[in-house]
Parts: C-alpha cells; sequence; structure tokens
C-alpha cells in the first residue's frame, strides 16, 4: 500500500512539474482552454484559438506554417491560418505609421452620422491598408475608419470608407493619414471548409510593416493562430490537425 501511496505522490509530483500548455492545447481570446482529442482540434463557428506554444523566430530563416482542416459538422464553413508576432519580450507588435511630410487634410464638407463618402482637396497618398483619423494623437480607434478608395479628379478627392460614420464633423475638420498594421499576421484568406480533409501551407521570411505573409518587425516569437468561419455566424464546427510550424533549411 505504501509502495503505491509513493508512486502516486511521485507521478503527482512530476505532473505538476509540467508546463501550463502544451503543443497540443490551444486557447480562445477569451482564455478558454482548448485540447486535441486523438491530435484533432475542434473549433465552433466564429472562434479564434491561439497556440499554447510559443515559436521561436530568427528572420533570417525561412519557416513553413501548415496544417490540415475539414467541416466536422454544418451546412458549411470556412478557415483562416494566422500568426501572432510577439518581441523578444514576447509581447505583441504593434506598428503605427503615419507619413512624414503629408500635407495637412480637412473635410471640404460638413459630415453627419452614418455617411460613408467623404471629400478633401488634397490628394491621398496610396498604400494598402490606408486609415483616416479624427483623433491627432492616433489613439482613439474609435476614431479611425479604414479607406477603401479615394479617386480624384484634381480639384476633389471622395474618400470610401469602410464603415459609417459614428458622429457628425463640421467642413474643414482636420483629419490624417495613418497605416496600422496589427500583431496579427493573416497567412491566407477565408478557405472554404468540405467533409473531407484539406491541406494549407505557407512558406515566410523576412519582414514587413503592412503586408501579410511576412514577419512583422523585432518579431522573434510566434503563436500559430486558427479561426473558424470569421465571417460567418452560421453554427458549423471546424476541425484541424497536424498544425505545425518549422524552420525550412
Amino acid at each position: 500500500m505504501l509502495t503505491r501511496q509513493l508512486r502516486f505522490l511521485s507521478a503527482f509530483f512530476l505532473l505538476s512539474l509540467l508546463p501550463e500548455l502544451s503543443g497540443a492545447e490551444w486557447r480562445t481570446e477569451k482564455k478558454e482552454l482548448c485540447r486535441t482529442r486523438d491530435e484533432i482540434l475542434t473549433v465552433s463557428a466564429g472562434t479564434r484559438v491561439y497556440s499554447g506554444c510559443l515559436y521561436p523566430v530568427d528572420l533570417k530563416r525561412k519557416y513553413k506554417f501548415s496544417g490540415k482542416y475539414r467541416l466536422d459538422s454544418g451546412a458549411a464553413g470556412t478557415v483562416q491560418f494566422s500568426l501572432l508576432c510577439l518581441n523578444k519580450n514576447k509581447q505583441a507588435q504593434h506598428i503605427l505609421r503615419v507619413p512624414d511630410n503629408h500635407p495637412e487634410f480637412r473635410l471640404l464638407y460638413a459630415m453627419g452620422q452614418g455617411d460613408q463618402w467623404l471629400y478633401t482637396d488634397r490628394e491621398i497618398p496610396f498604400m494598402q491598408g490606408r486609415i483616416i483619423t479624427f483623433d491627432p494623437a492616433c489613439a482613439d480607434r474609435s476614431k479611425e475608419y479604414k479607406l477603401l478608395t479615394a479617386p480624384g479628379n484634381g480639384k476633389v478627392w471622395r474618400l470610401l470608407l469602410e464603415r459609417r460614420l459614428a458622429e457628425d464633423y463640421p467642413a474643414k475638420t482636420p483629419f490624417r493619414i495613418i497605416w496600422r498594421s496589427d500583431a496579427l499576421v493573416p497567412c491566407s484568406v477565408n478557405l472554404d471548409a468540405g467533409a473531407k480533409w484539406q491541406e494549407f501551407a505557407i512558406t515566410l521570411c523576412g519582414i514587413h510593416e503592412f503586408e501579410d505573409r511576412n514577419f512583422r518587425p523585432e518579431t522573434a516569437f510566434v503563436r500559430l493562430v486558427l479561426h473558424a468561419s470569421p465571417d460567418d455566424a452560421r453554427p458549423a464546427k471546424i476541425q484541424f490537425r497536424d498544425v505545425r510550424f518549422e524552420s525550412l533549411p
């Protein structure tokens, strides 16, 4: 009896020394723990999960991010594979860029809550992911609007926003053009999931502040991120397996 108790205590002590998460465990954005069963991870539609493992990154090397996925239940579903870039202190890398020496932008006309088209008399510099902000300090994210298009005729530029204005702005209200890149790097578009297993794979190398499929500057670690049906509210469950992040020769 004493020998059995000692074995039990020894096993308990060894288990207590294991790290909190292993490569087979994931957490949702609400920190809820998700575990694989039979090496398969099942994720409900609309849920994003992060790998328990932190993977070290050397920006001089190439890496392969891969995995398999399928629709477990539901009429339809999609998946997106992403990486969360962290610096050497294991903090997320968020990047904000304001163009140097850009002209001051002001609204030509008064704009009201619900408007989606804005007008200015200055050409808007082009770059993928442009954002306008009515906050001079660029700190209030609620005053930011992603800019979809900004056609002009040399006198007036017409700005189409991704979402409608949340408040009124009088004519001549100043605004700034910025580019904001979050630590989350989408490595794929939304991929349709079917009943059969499908494979995703991508090679990553080098850095870029704003383009997808590249690491953010100062990336030292990444977490793998899986998103089940990100833009579909219909109930469904997506399964993942063989999700790997590995260095290439």
